[in-house]
């Protein structure tokens, strides 16, 4: 035994933890641009929702845009909460935001903060068009039809 070389277990004691860290990393790295992924998708379909949906004239545009809000399926989020998703009507525009936290397993991993955890922001704007508009805009795109 005496004339055997341990270097491969040393090598592999070195290199084993390297290789498990950079892939438990790269997997949280994963979930993160899933959820964020998905809060974009969220935004997106607020203010697709908020330029189509009809206005009765009475005001209640936000409150609807804010109630479909609120019943978006939180729990398909696979690591993260939805800290904001504000929805504003100002004129014909419809600004939606959104922002979601991660928390971090390990503090080590924020390289560029202080805190344990990443954020993410998204931010739609859209301008409300009429439904005349819209079938205007549509034959124009068609081709003149």
């Amino acid at each position: 035994m005496k004339g055997q070389n341990a270097y491969f277990t040393v090598e592999a004691a070195l290199v084993l933890p390297l290789v498990t860290g950079a892939l438990i990393f790269t997997t949280f790295l994963f979930v993160f641009q899933y959820d964020r992924c998905l809060l974009e998708q969220d935004i997106n379909m607020l203010a697709v929702f908020g330029a189509t949906a009809p206005e009765d004239g009475s005001g209640e545009l936000e409150a609807s845009i804010q109630r479909k809000a609120s019943e978006l399926y939180r729990g398909k989020y696979a690591a993260w909460e939805t800290s904001v998703l504000q929805v504003t009507v100002k004129g014909d525009k419809v600004s939606v935001t959104g922002e979601g936290f991660f928390n971090l397993p390990l503090p080590e991993w924020n390289f560029l903060g202080t805190q344990e955890l990443w954020k993410a922001r998204a931010y739609r704007e859209t301008r409300r068009i009429s439904p005349a508009d819209y079938i205007r805009l549509y034959r124009k795109i068609k081709g003149g039809q």
